[in-house]
């Protein structure tokens, strides 16, 4: 080390000098000590930018229960415009949100999680966070093919029957099977349907802050067994509530645009999921 240092300072070693290193010794150290530091994902940096609020949440610490549901609203980072909506969406008396246990079999699931784990990218970023999607993007006939045709005409018609009913989810669920076939072609959504897998990971996307939807319903189906993970479950602002959703494999979630929702931090596992939004 000591025949790559100048000769001044090698007299100044040799005179038991302290020396304050040369520019261009610092920058190769310091360009050392960055090359031995771990770098902060985009995830991370974007966790760390919200409000301790809003972090507890995603954490579901054990203080979720005791957050308040309005400082929370004003703490999140979204646009004034949306924070507006989603403060209406809040104190709606009428229903936000509402679970339908096993729609799906996990036949069913295992089959649209492994086409989503074989074609997944992240190299998209999302428009929410502005890091990568680790997303798929799927058309009707595609989950058709991977479902059935009978179980999408149901999703399809399931916005119109949520919108209208306005019950409990289990009558929401009756409501929904006792419809026959032209009948769910008749109250099927008529506007713009997008479909999309998405997976969640430590390591890849780990979480999605608060936020809410351009469109007007949204449905979220889990494709994998809350035994699989260790968070990644939804939270809802709505009913004049936080409300924290941890579903089983094949439990549908839905709920309007307006309605500010996130997914908490994965800990440790894979979370599928399939969503469809209806504008």
């Amino acid at each position: 080390m000591q025949d790559k240092l100048t000769e001044a300072e090698q007299v100044a070693i040799k005179s038991g000098l302290q020396l304050v290193p040369s520019q261009k010794h610092f920058s190769r150290l310091s360009m050392s000590s960055k090359r031995g530091r771990k770098k902060k994902s985009s995830f991370d940096a974007d966790f760390d930018s919200m409000d301790k609020l809003e972090r507890e949440a995603l954490l579901e610490s054990a203080q979720l229960s005791s957050i308040n549901p309005s400082h929370l609203l004003r703490a999140i980072h979204v646009p004034d415009g949306d924070r507006v909506k989603a403060g209406k969406a809040l104190i709606r008396k009428s229903m936000g949100v509402a679970s339908l246990p096993a729609f799906l079999p996990a036949d069913k699931c295992a089959r649209v999680r492994e086409h989503i784990g074989r074609t997944v990218k992240g190299d998209t970023i999302d428009s929410v966070d502005h890091c990568p999607e680790f997303q798929v993007s799927l058309s009707r006939e595609q989950l058709s093919s991977l479902l059935e045709p009978h179980v999408v005409a149901a999703l399809w018609a399931l916005p119109t029957v949520f919108l209208e009913e306005q019950a409990s989810a289990a009558a929401l669920a009756e409501a929904v099977s006792r419809l026959t076939e032209r009948e769910l072609e008749e109250r099927g959504w008529k506007g713009r349907v997008g479909i999309f897998g998405r997976k969640y990971e430590d390591g890849g996307r780990t979480h999605l802050g608060f936020h809410i939807d351009t469109n007007r319903v949204t449905i979220n189906i889990s494709l994998s067994p809350q035994s699989s993970h260790l968070g990644g479950n939804l939270l809802f602002l709505s009913g004049q509530a936080l409300q924290l959703v941890r579903r089983d494999e094949g439990e549908l979630s839905i709920h309007r645009g307006d309605v500010a929702h996130a997914v908490t931090k994965m800990q440790e596992g894979v979370r599928y999921s399939v969503i469809l939004f209806f504008h």
